[in-house]
Parts: structure tokens; C-alpha cells; sequence
């Protein structure tokens, strides 16, 4: 558990980060991350084979720290949310797109749908969904 408070705010949030580890492989969701990670917590998550990770800012970490973040933990597969993109997201938030830029385009995958099967990764990739009516009930 991470406990912390939101810069510029009065809100202070507990954030839960959870680690699954299944056939061989090492899964993190951080969940509401709203501030970087002191290097003790990141030696403990790392490496990560697939990373969730916030990158929309306001409410949560903004796309530079979640870049630095999932370098830190060694992040094979990473996987943007709680963004603003097309159609979907608050307008306080960032687009995916900030995040993104951040990265090699060779480094960016897009997958139709909401679905991932995950398998173990040389190549860092970022993984982005563009969800269809299937997703969004």
C-alpha cells in the first residue's frame, strides 16, 4: 500500500499497488499512482513484465513520471490508463497521446478492442487500446 497526498491538493489518497505473478511473469497495476516511487518500493515491484500504469496527471502521475517510473521498474509491456483519448476520458486529464510522445513509435503497439493476451516481452513495448463498442458497455 502507498500512501500519499495529491500535490496542489487537500485530497490525500491511499493508493494500493498489486503485483501478480503468474506462469513465470510479473503483472503491476499502480493503480491511482499519484506521486513517483521512493527507490526502496521500486526495487520491491521490479522487474515487471506488463506494467499498468496512470499517465493522465491531475489525479495522478503526469506522462514524463509515468515514463521514468516504468523505466525504473524495467517494464517489458506497458500499458497507459486513466488518460483522455478519443471519446473516453475526464477533460481535466491528459490524452494518451502526451504520454506517448514520450516514446519511439516503434516502441508503441495498438490493439483493437480491450483484450491482451499477455506473454513474456524482450522488447519494451507500450500497449494501447482502442476500444470498440464491445468495450464501453
Amino acid at each position: 500500500e502507498i500512501s500519499a497526498c495529491l500535490v496542489g491538493s487537500e485530497m490525500c489518497i491511499r493508493d494500493r499497488c498489486s503485483v501478480v505473478e503468474a506462469e513465470g511473469m510479473r503483472i503491476a497495476h499502480l493503480g491511482d499512482l499519484g506521486h513517483t516511487l521512493d527507490p526502496e518500493t521500486a526495487a520491491k515491484l521490479k522487474p515487471l513484465d506488463v506494467l499498468m500504469i496512470p499517465v493522465g496527471g491531475y489525479y495522478t502521475i503526469c506522462p514524463q513520471q509515468a515514463k521514468e517510473i516504468a523505466i525504473a521498474l524495467d517494464a517489458k509491456t506497458i500499458i497507459p490508463m486513466h488518460y483522455r483519448g478519443a471519446g473516453i476520458g475526464l477533460e481535466n486529464v491528459a490524452y494518451v497521446d502526451d504520454f506517448l510522445a514520450l516514446w519511439d513509435d516503434d516502441d508503441i503497439v495498438y490493439l483493437p478492442g480491450c483484450e491482451y493476451e499477455v506473454k513474456p516481452s524482450a522488447k519494451r513495448q507500450i500497449v494501447v487500446f482502442e476500444p470498440d463498442e464491445n468495450c464501453i458497455k
